[in-house]
């Protein structure tokens, strides 16, 4: 005898998404995505190349921010009660909406250690593809209304503890004065964050 049930389990929304060049790169946030990206197109951004952001579905699906609200809505996939208001109103999702502020630490955490071990194993070049995706992330979950550097402190409003905070932007200073920038004239320059 099968006992097993024939409905179908429910469209979910399993992972954000980037699309690019026909190509969808996933992780756990749109940051991490990215960083996969620039992994394999760090000349996007100059090539003008038109960049989709989204989700995927349990089912394979690439789906626009817009759906992906109504599907976590839907299913009871919001972690937080604004993300629920915003779905509602027919906002777009995001990858937060649907993590909670420790899981979306922890996945910034580990895309630090990411970083750090391509940069000791493979060189300035492989982490430098890591640099854009780890600033927007720490900058979007620190939530900073600063109109110059969104890093320069930590904000109480935001989704990281002062430490946690404090953690992983000494991690991303670090990180970019090793890595450095290529200046017009062809020159690395290092030191570039106050430590």
């Amino acid at each position: 005898m099968n006992f097993e049930d024939p409905t179908p389990s429910p469209e979910k929304v399993t992972k954000a998404a980037i699309r690019v060049h026909g190509e969808i790169f996933t992780g756990k946030t749109h940051g991490e995505a990215m960083i996969q990206m620039e992994e394999k197109y760090p000349d996007w951004l100059e090539s003008k190349a038109s960049v989709e952001d989204g989700f995927i579905t349990s089912t394979g699906r690439f789906i626009n921010r817009e759906e992906a609200g109504k599907i976590a809505l839907d299913t009871g996939q919001i972690e937080h009660l604004e993300a629920e208001e915003k779905a509602e109103s027919g906002s777009n999702l995001d990858s937060e909406d649907i993590l909670s502020n420790q899981e979306r630490f922890e996945v910034l955490r580990k895309s630090f250690d990411d970083a750090e071990s391509a940069f000791e194993a493979q060189g300035r070049e492989k982490a430098k593809a890591f640099l854009r995706g780890l600033y927007i992330e720490l900058a979007h979950m620190n939530k900073s209304t600063s109109e110059g550097n969104p890093l320069e402190k930590w904000n109480p409003a935001g989704d990281l503890t002062e430490a946690q905070f404090n953690e992983l932007n000494l991690r991303r200073k670090k990180l970019s004065n090793a890595i450095g920038i290529i200046t017009s004239t062809g020159e690395i320059r290092h030191n570039l964050n106050d430590i």
